[in-house]
């Protein structure tokens, strides 16, 4: 069952990595800046996610299942804490999780989050990767909406969610955005089986290489990560809809694509997790 299960996380990474060939695009030459701050501003109730990815010590998931599902709310006031998601990887052979945790306030967010790491990590085979993002955009299938709450996508357990991350070259971010906002604007029009929603995030601000990739290739130019985490209501449902993007034809989807990953400074990352709690 886990080989098969494997064989498929590996077959599904496949089908993504087809899914957005890159090609080198010629550069359109943008003000250097903080183009993202001026998306963020646009927002007058900012939603903040603190994402945090663990890699578990093998045979130790049950005791960090148990120690992170206590969940991140601690001393959080009212509207300051939002929810709640602890995310388990498919892949069996890989013991990885993720929490994705809303909050109203940054302050709030950092903090707790960063007392949740210190419970845990005594189980953990390096440290946690931690990242500080502000909501962007949410796409669900009634819409888009441009001043999203957190609460979007509902609070069911045991969907299949998608997490990723990227790293745009600054004099590139408006193609970046530009193009990513269309592709999810496509992925609404084409109304995939199982489809629950997508949610936009950008970091706080821009943060040294080391912490943006820990363990992973770091960007040469100082920028903010852009993550995007989706779901979908089964595994077999993302599947369908990663491997119909591959079989896509229209040259304006495939001219979006090329300039979306022609604008990144190294290769994105791309997890999938099952939800297993959400609180």
């Amino acid at each position: 069952m886990h080989a098969n299960l494997t064989r498929r996380v590996a077959l599904l990474s496949s089908a993504i990595a087809l899914a957005f060939l890159s090609a080198t695009l010629p550069t359109v030459a943008v003000a250097q800046g903080e183009y993202e701050q001026t998306l963020l501003a646009q927002k007058a109730t900012p939603v903040f996610a603190q994402i945090v990815i663990y890699d578990v010590l093998p045979g130790r998931e049950a005791e960090f299942e148990k120690l992170i599902a206590l969940g991140a709310k601690g001393g959080a006031k009212g509207s300051e804490f939002i929810n709640d998601r602890v995310l388990k990887n498919i892949d069996a052979a890989s013991p990885q999780y993720a929490t994705y945790t809303k909050f109203g306030n940054a302050g709030t967010a950092q903090a707790l989050t960063t007392s949740r790491i210190t419970a845990v990590r005594a189980l953990l085979r390096r440290d946690a990767e931690s990242h500080l993002a502000q909501m962007d955009k949410v796409y669900t299938p009634k819409g888009e909406l441009n001043a999203p709450n957190g609460r979007e996508l509902g609070t069911s357990v045991g969907q299949i969610a998608h997490l990723g991350l990227f790293l745009p070259t600054p004099s590139r971010v408006e193609d970046y955005y530009a193009a990513l906002y269309k592709v999810k604007v496509h992925t609404l029009n084409r109304k995939p089986r199982g489809y629950i929603g997508d949610e936009l995030l950008i970091e706080t601000q821009r943060n040294t290489a080391q912490l943006q990739a820990p363990y992973t290739p770091r960007p040469r130019e100082a920028t903010r990560l852009s993550f995007n985490y989706g779901e979908y209501k089964k595994l077999e449902d993302a599947e369908d809809s990663y491997v119909d993007r591959t079989q896509e034809t229209s040259p304006e989807m495939i001219t979006l694509e090329r300039t979306f990953y022609s604008a990144l400074q190294v290769p994105n990352r791309f997890y999938i997790f099952k939800v297993i709690g959400n609180s």
